[in-house]
């Protein structure tokens, strides 16, 4: 009768091991295909995708610069790569997925961008603002596209953290700041770096 009752618990304990390990796994999976679906849409510049699993709300500045200016970004962005090292559960919500990811350096692209705008606009003379604006405007947008061309331009790889957490029935990635700018290379702190050039 006890060895009956043992082997009964066994099982019980087996079946409830497996169930656990499935929920474990499930979980890890569906936050891995997040990660995969978000930087699918990143290099094909999809913002509109991303929105769908990320809430940018806090990086609004950055996400419009990036919807507005998606056709010169798209060279940048399809040179993005990543690769999941691993996957940690954290609780039944949430899941750490660490991911290495490779994109272009903007920080180089931009101090370039800065630097040749500068030059042009040294040299040229209009005598209306409006004029001077768009024409200025014209020049960075072909700046950008020679430097979106560039075929040695350099790359910059971040190992990061990617909380994924599950809100109701949906996950979502949650944009941490270290995310952001793996994969943007680095754009938001290269901007403040910038900014803070045009202020001195």
């Amino acid at each position: 009768m006890i060895k009956r009752l043992l082997l009964i618990l066994l099982c019980v304990s087996v079946l409830f091991g497996i169930t656990a390990c499935n929920a474990v796994d499930d979980a890890v999976n569906k936050a891995e295909d997040i990660v995969d679906s978000v930087m699918v849409a990143f290099k094909i510049c999809d913002f509109k995708t991303t929105t769908e699993f990320i809430d940018m709300d806090k990086y609004e500045d950055t996400y419009s610069l990036f919807s507005d200016n998606q056709m010169y970004l798209t060279k940048f962005f399809d040179d993005l790569e990543y690769d999941i090292v691993s996957s940690k559960q954290i609780d039944d919500n949430t899941v750490n997925v660490t991911a290495k990811i490779t994109a272009i350096d903007m920080l180089p692209v931009l101090r370039r961008l800065l630097s040749e705008t500068v030059q042009f606009m040294s040299t040229a003379t209009y005598a209306d603002a409006f004029v001077a604006e768009k024409k200025s405007i014209e020049r960075m947008e072909k700046i950008l596209n020679s430097i979106a061309n560039d075929d040695e331009l350099e790359t910059v790889t971040n190992e990061v953290v990617i909380k994924v957490v599950k809100n109701g029935s949906k996950w979502r990635i949650v944009p941490e700041e270290a995310f952001i700018n793996a994969v943007s290379g680095d754009f938001p702190k290269a901007l403040k770096e910038i900014e803070s050039y045009d202020a001195e």
